[in-house]
């Protein structure tokens, strides 16, 4: 999620430290989502924008397992790296 002031890339950077414990450089963007949306219980909808970029990662303690909708991969296999649909990041 954005923080007021925030760049969409200073929250990648952000993020993926906070999930990871990963200090990543982004490379390049790759790619924006909008094509999905969130129902909420209350009857409320939003249209989440997800933007995509390629990162590498330079230090930090980066954990090596799956945490939430993250993952590591090889640099060979950044082609397959993910869909979103209406259920979700896959």
């Amino acid at each position: 999620m954005l923080e007021l002031g925030e760049s969409a890339e200073e929250a990648d950077i952000r993020e993926v430290y906070a999930e990871t414990g990963a200090h990543i450089t982004v490379a390049y963007f790759q790619e924006v989502y909008t094509r999905y949306k969130d129902d909420y219980p209350n009857g409320g909808q939003a249209q989440p924008i997800a933007f995509v970029f390629v990162c590498l990662i330079r230090g930090g303690n980066a954990l090596d397992r799956w945490r939430g909708d993250a993952a590591f991969l090889p640099g060979n296999e950044s082609s397959s790296l993910c869909s979103i649909s209406s259920n979700g990041i896959r």
